[in-house]
């Protein structure tokens, strides 16, 4: 977790007409160019398109802060739909692979990206694209396997990061949303793409994924899903929940959880002082402030344990409610052609959550493939499943 949708109408009508089948048609070619800095995160009202994953903008990003194995790389403004059902502005990137698309287009990794924070300085498309919180390249050669290995790379920012709203952190729905619309958006962003999607993802990301997988059928069925990558999956919360007067070593999971808890504030309307100490309330203002690795300092909730910041006074089972049918991942009847990895040495997300999810699965019925890598902590599970990953997406394309 420290590793650290749908969209505007096009303004000019897709040259369909006057390209011949096959031929490249430019990127972006019917989208209008969005505002520069700030501005691009800030939709007009109301929010134009008519449907989830409707692109309302884009534009070219910063070679700085791009993929430079990519042909090119967009940054882009779409349209989802929040648990409420209103629409929502995301965010997000768009990279293309080099060469030609084959017959049935690119297909696309959808990417979901681990914990950054809520607030709005946190949204990945405004840092460098490989670098995680503590600028470290974890994701550099599997995006460039992708790209390589001929998918195209769309990654969200999520809703409200970046975009109005507060981002709801860890909220299922929310999330699949966001990752499915991107790769809506992409497909209009760029008609070269096709309708062959890899859903994958890393902490965060990787309940995103899960979630993305089970929900593709009802939300995107003109998406065809060709596998789903769970890199440490952050999964079972409510396991985490139920042991909070357990979990008392500072830092630890605090900061995530005081993400958590913004989230099912915004989202659903619970009071954090109903739930959280003053020690906790006292901090809580800076999940609107400060980055997932700030959260962590010894003046935030890096001082703090996740049971010192609990209630123990509290009635949790409204939350432990929430966190069953929101957050939690209990549809098995997910994509098929799953493959969980996870680190034995995750320092953050346990294994044995993992652990505890392959084997429901697996009693459901769920096809699921699971890689327990020997020695990966929870940032290095993406580089060392990296080759395990990446043989499972060409496999995918034949």
């Amino acid at each position: 977790m420290r590793a650290g949708l749908a969209f505007a109408l096009a303004l000019a009508c897709v040259l369909t007409a006057a390209v011949p089948a096959g031929a490249a048609v430019p990127a972006g070619a019917a989208v209008e160019k969005g505002p520069k800095g700030q501005a691009f995160y800030s939709p007009p009202d109301p929010l134009p398109g008519k449907r989830h994953g409707d692109v309302v903008w884009a534009r070219k990003l910063p070679a700085a802060r791009g993929v430079a194995a990519a042909r090119r790389t967009r940054l882009v403004l779409y349209r989802s739909t929040t648990v409420d059902g209103d629409p929502a502005a995301v965010s997000g990137t768009v990279m293309i692979p080099r060469g030609d698309p084959p017959k049935k287009g690119w297909p696309v990794v959808s990417w979901a990206h681990g914990t950054t924070g809520v607030a709005d300085r946190c949204t990945p498309s405004k840092q460098p694209i490989l670098a995680d919180d503590y600028g470290r390249d974890y994701a550099g050669p599997l995006f460039r396997g992708y790209l390589r290995a001929g998918y195209a790379v769309a990654m969200t920012d999520y809703q409200g990061l970046g975009t109005p709203g507060i981002h709801p952190y860890l909220v299922g729905r929310a999330e699949a949303r966001s990752v499915l619309d991107m790769a809506r958006a992409a497909r209009k962003l760029d008609d070269r793409i096709g309708r062959r999607v890899l859903i994958a993802g890393h902490s965060q990301g990787g309940h995103a994924a899960l979630w993305a997988a089970s929900e593709a059928e009802r939300w995107t069925p003109d998406l065809r899903i060709l596998g789903t990558q769970p890199f440490a999956p952050i999964a079972r919360v409510s396991a985490l929940l139920a042991a909070r007067e357990l979990l008392t070593d500072p830092g630890g999971l605090a900061p995530e959880a005081a993400l958590f808890v913004r989230a099912l504030h915004s989202t659903f309307g619970i009071e954090p002082a109903d739930y959280i100490t003053q020690a906790g309330l006292d901090l809580y203002p800076q999940t609107l402030e400060r980055c997932i690795g700030e959260l962590f300092a010894q003046d935030s909730f890096g001082g703090i344990s996740v049971a010192e910041m609990s209630r123990d006074d509290a009635d949790w089972q409204p939350v432990m409610d929430l966190t069953l049918a929101e957050v939690d991942q209990n549809d098995f009847e997910l994509a098929p052609r799953l493959l969980i990895m996870h680190g034995t040495e995750d320092e953050v997300v346990p294994v044995a959550l993992s652990d505890a999810l392959v084997d429901e699965m697996r009693e459901a019925g769920t096809k699921v493939t699971y890689r327990r890598v020997e020695g990966a902590d929870h940032s290095g599970i993406v580089g060392e499943a990296r080759k395990a990953a990446l043989a499972d997406a060409r496999k995918r394309l034949r």
